[in-house]
Parts: structure tokens; sequence; C-alpha cells
């Protein structure tokens, strides 16, 4: 059934970041000890196509299951270190929790309206061309978020999206200096200002090459250490 109305006030919780897909599996891997029952999907939970949910549908079958919706389930992923990134919803499901969806709305999406209250969406970044150099080597990562909403009626929600947060920045630096667009050079501090949260192997990445950015102005201030994993 579709979940009730809330009445209270509403929060947003977000922090932009820069991970790789690399990150991504270190960050899933992490959230899986921190909490067991972790699961990932590969996008929105709002939003997925028939064909992303039944990748085998011929033209005849899709149309069929437009007006005889299939049997739908969520596309999870191991973890979130996809390799060429993407967006993920991270959820824990209740126990005897089943989707409720709804659709297919006028681009054939079906989406379900009963997410997990225990969730949080990310989007992790692979390189591309600069666009502010040609030259070889400048490469950049897009600055992306990690992202969540809760109510005020919600505190074991915000406790589980206070632990994520706290889970990242274990991980992660906001040890960022920011260059001149073009030059690369750094340019002088600006006190108090958090740019972003970067991962470890987004900070290898960028030290590797003097042209390499987070978006078009950002560059590590160092390497950044964690521990591996066993």
């Amino acid at each position: 059934m579709a979940p009730e109305r809330r009445t209270s006030d509403f929060r947003f919780k977000t922090r932009y970041t820069v991970l790789t897909p690399n990150d991504g599996d270190r960050f899933s891997r992490m959230l899986r000890r921190a909490f067991p029952s972790i699961r990932f999907t590969r996008r929105y939970a709002s939003d997925y196509s028939l064909r992303e949910l039944n990748p085998d549908l011929t033209m005849a079958s899709f149309r069929r299951l437009k007006f005889e919706p299939p049997d739908l389930h969520v596309p999870y992923v191991e973890t979130m270190g996809v390799a060429d990134g993407d967006t993920f919803t991270a959820w824990i499901e209740p126990e005897g929790w089943d989707p409720f969806w709804l659709g297919p709305n006028e681009r054939d999406h079906h989406w379900i309206v009963n997410e997990p209250e225990l969730s949080f969406n990310l989007r992790t970044c692979g390189a591309r061309q600069a666009a502010t150099r040609a030259d070889e080597g400048a490469l950049e990562l897009c600055v992306e978020r990690i992202e969540a909403s809760y109510y005020l009626d919600q505190p074991e929600k915000k406790r589980f999206l206070d632990k994520v947060w706290r889970i990242l920045a274990k991980m992660t630096t906001n040890k960022l200096l920011r260059v001149h667009w073009e030059t690369r050079e750094p340019l002088a501090p600006e006190p108090d200002t958090e740019h972003c949260w970067a991962g470890p192997d987004a900070i290898r990445w960028a030290l590797e090459h003097p042209l390499r950015t987070f978006d078009e102005d950002l560059r590590p201030a160092g390497p950044l250490e964690v521990p591996e994993f066993d």
C-alpha cells in the first residue's frame, strides 16, 4: 500500500562529493560492514523503465506489458562501484517489505511509491575531457552529491543518515584547493569554504597529472591515505 502523508517538518540532507566507481565500491563495503542488510539499486527508485526491469523484452511483449503490468522486481546491484559510474539508491528493506508499483506513465516508466524509510541517493562519476582546456591530460571528474530527506518524526532515519555521513567522512577529504580554470595554478585560500568531499581514488587520479581537476577548478591539497580492506 502507498505510504501515509506526513505533516511534520521536512529536512533535506546533502553533501557534495567526488567519488569514482572505485570509491563507490569502497563506500559500499564500508556500509555493508555497518549495515549488513543494506542493498543498492542503479537508479533512483522512483523511475524505472520496463526495459530496465525486463531486459529481454521483445517489442511485441513490450507493447503487451504496457497494458498488462509485468512482475516487477527492483534491479539491485552488488555495489555502487559500477564501472562507468551512475546514480544509485541505497536502502535497508524492512521485514516483510514489498515494493508498491505505479505506472506506466507517458514514458512507459514504472515507479515505487513506498521506498524503504532508511535510504539515500548517491552519484559516482567517471573522467571526461575538461571543457576549459583541450590539452591531452586535461581531464575532470564531476562534482556530484549524496542526498536524502527526512521528516522530524523519523528519528531512526536521521540516525541512519548521520551514520552514513560519518562513514563517508572517514574515507573522503575536503582538503581541496581552488585553482585557476585555465592555468591550474592555485588561487588564494578561501577561509571557511567547504568545496566538496573527494574519495581516495579520485584524489589519486587527480594527482597523477597536473591538469586534472574536479569540475574545472578544484585540485587535491595532497594524497589521502585510508586503510585497505581485507
